[in-house]
């Protein structure tokens, strides 16, 4: 099961200095979302959660 993080950012742009300190920390994937606000948030982390089963959420962030 492949390690996926979600970068949520508030700046339009995600730093790449976050996307790569990501990498080098173990996750096989990031993927960067920038303009995050509380109204568009939840849609996305609802994603995150309810496509993976209960053993492999574990391997999402």
């Amino acid at each position: 099961m492949k390690k996926l993080l979600y970068q949520f950012d508030t700046d339009a742009l995600p730093s790449v200095f976050d996307n790569v300190v990501a990498h080098d920390g173990g996750a096989d994937q990031v993927i960067p979302y920038g303009s995050i606000s509380p109204q568009n948030v939840g849609g996305l982390v609802e994603g995150a959660i309810f496509t993976r089963a209960t053993k492999d959420k574990k391997n999402t962030a």
